[in-house]
């Protein structure tokens, strides 16, 4: 197995980091996505500030309303038709410059915020995105929160299989995205990256007959699953 290269990663997600600045807001925040995920990255200050002076220089500047701020996380909560997209995606790079400039990190509600945003403004992408990491992290050793029959579980195994938007066999056990009474709510490799990330479930949940599980499915990975 390849032996994980820090250095190699940031130089990768800095070259990426300005084609996304190149392609506008949501991919911007698309790259946040995919980034916060490798933890590590983060833990340099110098990083911070390499991000923050880009986004500065395209014009991006820091919230000075926290009226806008407390408007974004509502908005985001009740995942907002795509009408708000721009907005919403414009308010929360203004949070992103205050994290860089004060913080030098992104803070867990920051996170969440940048989760949320992206599994429900680009979802597709970013669903796909996830089925392709735990595709190529076959093999590997991860940590699982499922829940189960209204509990959230942690397990911990090698994840051996993965069936796309349907299911992922871990310790010779399968368990489906989302199925009867059950749902992964995230997967994180043992290099802290999460592979897979599922904001739309909630412990509540009556995941019981078909119709409320394919809405379910439906409502967390759009259309992918029609392909």
């Amino acid at each position: 197995m390849e032996q994980f290269d820090l250095r190699k990663e940031i130089d990768l997600q800095i070259s990426k980091f300005e084609t996304a600045l190149e392609n506008g807001t949501v991919s911007i925040l698309e790259w946040f996505y995919n980034t916060i995920n490798i933890s590590m990255i983060f833990e340099d200050e110098s990083i911070a500030d390499v991000l923050y002076n880009n986004l500065k220089n395209k014009g991006y500047i820091e919230i000075n309303d926290p009226i806008e701020e407390l408007e974004c996380f509502k908005r985001l909560m009740k995942r907002e038709n795509d009408d708000s997209k721009e907005r919403i995606g414009n308010i929360l790079m203004s949070l992103i410059m205050e994290n860089l400039h004060n913080y030098k990190r992104m803070t867990p509600p920051l996170i969440q915020f940048i989760e949320i945003y992206n599994e429900t403004y680009n979802q597709e992408r970013t669903y796909a995105s996830m089925m392709n990491s735990l595709i190529e992290a076959r093999g590997e050793n991860a940590t699982f929160v499922v829940i189960i029959n209204g509990q959230i579980k942690l397990l911990t195994g090698i994840i051996e299989n993965v069936d796309p938007y349907k299911s992922i066999t871990i310790n010779k056990e399968m368990y489906p995205f989302i199925g009867y009474q059950s749902a992964i709510c995230k997967i994180t490799s043992n290099f802290g990256k999460i592979l897979y990330n599922n904001s739309h479930i909630a412990l509540n949940d009556k995941l019981i007959d078909a119709s409320e599980i394919n809405k379910k499915t439906e409502e967390t990975f759009g259309t992918n699953t029609k392909h």
